[in-house]
């Protein structure tokens, strides 16, 4: 069991530094959106203008009055919500924030900011190219109208074309798309459609989902009713498998599970939650790890406000995972990426004895097709992908 704490707790000491020479992935969250999606249990929602503005200038504060200031940082993340929701006025104040409170040293470093097509313009995509990001991700979902209607986006398949012309024009040189599969209703026919409409748009990186169903959501909410018309399992499976050969054929190579880039566009802020290298998130309920540790913001936007400002702002979980969970955690991650996890380093990074803890299980999976054994690295084949959630948990403790 881990060491998991659900309560709002009072501001604990600040985890250590980072080993030298091992920079930071910051994450930024930006809660806010027109509207939540179906699918969406992130934290994330409507807000006024006034709590926008109290968040921003409370944000700034908790990234400049961090603990782990003037500490080098090699990637940046804004995600939410939408965070091309906000102007550019206080989007240019959380930046500037980071650049006074981080080391980037890396004229390469890479910035990525999430955007809903409905909310980009010409000019918001200059401005924030300006401000320094440089890699741009789009949630398109769908390129039909209907089902984009059905699961509670704003934009349009139009929108989502015209989106990423115009983030070409201001200059972002590296695209991310995504898009989900399994949608209510969704056929093959419509999910092949969505995957060449995305490579006619030569992005440098796409995410494909299956869609899930979160109990907390509006469409966790019709699922309990039976109301919920979704493709059944041989049809996900068809959808995931002919997306997984299309992108091959198209150069993309699969390096996650769910993620697909051509040669050195992988998306580096997410391969560091994958390696279980140090990120920390500002923000509501942001999520932030470090040497062992990990732990999350305040879901409350009025306890977040009232306790971020000081750069300690209040947590609702912490968390130290046992050895064995954490070695289970990190061979799980390891497999869902192309290089796999290489089992006997981490059994011994958590005092465990490789194949005594794990042995069984490996040569199992392999006789079983799931999994290749590359001297103490193995890595899931093409079947083991297709069922990647049941095999990565077979070594979740």
């Amino acid at each position: 069991m881990s060491t998991l704490l659900t309560l709002e707790l009072p501001v604990p000491l600040p985890a250590p530094a980072p080993s030298a020479g091992m920079p930071l992935a910051l994450y930024v969250h930006i809660p806010f959106c027109v509207r939540k999606c179906y699918y969406c249990d992130f934290q994330s929602g409507p807000a006024s203008e006034d709590i926008r503005g109290q968040y921003v200038e409370t944000l700034a504060d908790e990234i400049r009055r961090s603990p782990w200031r003037g500490q080098p940082a090699r990637t940046v993340f804004f995600g939410g919500g939408t965070p091309s929701e906000l102007d550019t006025e206080q989007l240019a104040q959380i930046t500037e924030a980071l650049h006074e409170s981080f080391d980037f040293r890396d004229q390469d470093d890479e910035w990525t900011i999430e955007c809903n097509p409905g909310t980009v313009t010409d000019a918001s995509l200059a401005d924030m190219r300006a401000m320094g990001f440089n890699r741009i991700s789009l949630g398109v979902q769908s390129f039909h109208d209907h089902h984009l209607k059905s699961i509670g986006r704003i934009h349009s398949a139009a929108e989502a074309v015209a989106a990423v012309s115009a983030a070409r024009r201001a200059g972002f040189g590296r695209l991310n798309l995504d898009l989900i599969f399994c949608l209510p209703g969704q056929s093959l026919e419509e999910w092949r459609f969505d995957v060449e409409q995305a490579l006619e748009l030569e992005p440098e990186h796409l995410s494909l989902y299956n869609l899930t169903i979160e109990s907390e959501t509006e469409f966790g909410r019709r699922h309990r009713m039976g109301a919920l018309a979704l493709p059944d399992e041989d049809l996900s499976a068809d959808m995931y498998e002919w997306a997984i050969d299309r992108m091959a054929a198209a150069g993309f190579a699969q390096y996650e599970v769910s993620n697909f880039a051509l040669a050195g566009e992988e998306c580096r802020h997410n391969q560091v939650y994958w390696r279980q290298e140090p990120f920390i998130g500002f923000g509501l309920s942001a999520a932030s790890y470090l040497d062992g540790l990990r732990w999350t913001n305040t879901p409350s936007m009025s306890r977040y406000l009232a306790t971020a400002g000081d750069g300690a702002p209040q947590r609702a979980t912490e968390e130290r995972l046992p050895p064995l969970s954490a070695a289970g955690e990190a061979i799980m991650l390891g497999l869902r990426t192309r290089e796999g996890a290489d089992v006997a380093a981490i059994a011994r990074v958590h005092g465990l004895d490789a194949e005594r803890t794990y042995g069984v299980t490996i040569r199992q999976l392999a006789v079983d097709g799931l999994l290749t054994i590359d001297g103490e690295r193995v890595r899931l084949t093409r079947r083991g992908v297709m069922l990647a959630n049941a095999v990565c948990g077979m070594f979740l403790a």
